[in-house]
């Protein structure tokens, strides 16, 4: 709705004259940077709004005389309204994730007539929830086969999660030295975001009566860096990523640098944009200035795989066994992260507020189950 009420009926399919290609084309950048900036304003009307609606609703709450009271932790008025996810999570996933970064990057592809929002989806509700939500309907839902994982998986999953929330209930985790802490973190992040992704994608399936692309598929089993980060970690974000930023670039850099030095160049510029986009991610959840380490974590990486795809291309060395390097793929994750992605979260004492939300909602769902 907001994209039909900004966009202009004939911005983008309108027929020109050869004469007059350059001034339509320069026409078109100028009514998409100013349906953007009418796009930032009004958002931000709605930040100011949600703020005071999340003040409202604590003084409400206040007033009531309900019948249980949330346990003692540390949470927004705002948190305490939201069923799903509380306050930390609203801003890392709902916020930055899903609308700031997903939904104005699949709007601009929009803008261009290219998917995953085009061709246009027959019914609006589905174009909302495609373009708000990290989902994306299968091309081939029966052939897809690869992703019907065992059930043990998942259990074995849900139990490693149930544990960690155990050891943070008790406390112990206060007593495990600092890198220890990071490698439990680590692992709690990734299960968390895999729940929520895999929750989201299972109600919107059902609600739109559609099968939908997992976005998840079992990144500790990547063989390379390019198998994880283009076929396993998060695979909506390469989906929007690759055609707004590596194609162009490596289109762009074709002319100057060859073709396959910019092929190479657009991988390296993807990994570039994505580490600023979590540092907005970051930024959102932190409220302060970024200190840079999230973009090295991604430069770093992207500087990895294309030497790994470079090696691979130049067959200069022969290809290890996929046990060792599945181990050195998920060894050299596990260390980067604990060293460059966690230690920020850790430093603004992020990782108290996630924690005591994780376990503010399973006191909160204990409350209605055993409510009597």
């Amino acid at each position: 709705m907001v994209s039909a009420v900004l966009r202009s009926p004939f911005t983008f399919r309108c027929s020109v004259s050869p004469h007059a290609f350059m001034v339509q084309s320069q026409a078109i950048l100028v009514r998409i940077m100013a349906s953007f900036i009418v796009s930032g304003l009004m958002h931000e009307l709605i930040y100011f709004a949600s703020n005071l609606g999340g003040h409202l609703f604590t003084l409400v709450i206040g007033e009531d005389n309900i019948r249980w009271r949330p346990p003692h932790r540390p949470v927004s008025g705002l948190a305490f309204g939201n069923v799903t996810g509380v306050h930390v999570h609203v801003r890392a996933i709902s916020e930055s994730f899903f609308l700031t970064w997903l939904a104005n990057f699949k709007l601009l592809l929009f803008a261009f007539d290219q998917e995953p929002l085009s061709p246009l989806p027959s019914i609006f509700s589905r174009f909302l929830c495609f373009t708000c939500f990290p989902i994306k309907t299968k091309q081939n839902p029966s052939s897809n086969r690869i992703y019907n994982k065992p059930k043990w998986v998942l259990a074995f999953k849900v139990i490693l999660f149930s544990s960690l929330l155990h050891l943070y209930g008790k406390n112990y985790h206060n007593t495990l030295p600092r890198l220890a802490f990071l490698s439990i973190f680590t692992i709690h992040v990734y299960i968390e975001l895999e729940f929520i992704l895999v929750l989201v994608g299972g109600l919107l399936s059902t609600l739109l009566g559609c099968e939908i692309e997992p976005v998840f598929n079992e990144p500790y089993l990547a063989t390379s860096f390019q198998d994880f980060w283009s076929r396993r970690w998060n695979r909506m974000v390469p989906s929007v990523l690759r055609p707004t930023i590596h194609i162009p670039v490596q289109r762009f850099t074709a002319q100057l640098i060859g073709q396959n030095a910019s092929f190479y160049a657009g991988m390296l510029a993807t990994f570039i944009v994505s580490g600023l986009m979590h540092e907005l991610v970051y930024f959102y959840i932190i409220r302060k200035s970024p200190t840079w380490e999230v973009t090295c974590f991604f430069v770093l990486h992207g500087v990895v795989t294309c030497l790994e795809v470079a090696v691979k291309r130049m067959r200069l060395c022969p290809s290890p066994h996929r046990v060792v390097s599945s181990l050195a793929v998920v060894a050299f994750m596990f260390v980067t992260s604990v060293w460059l992605f966690a230690p920020q979260l850790l430093r603004y004492n992020v990782h108290k507020r996630l924690i005591s939300e994780c376990l503010f909602v399973i006191d909160v769902v204990k409350a209605i189950c055993f409510a009597s």
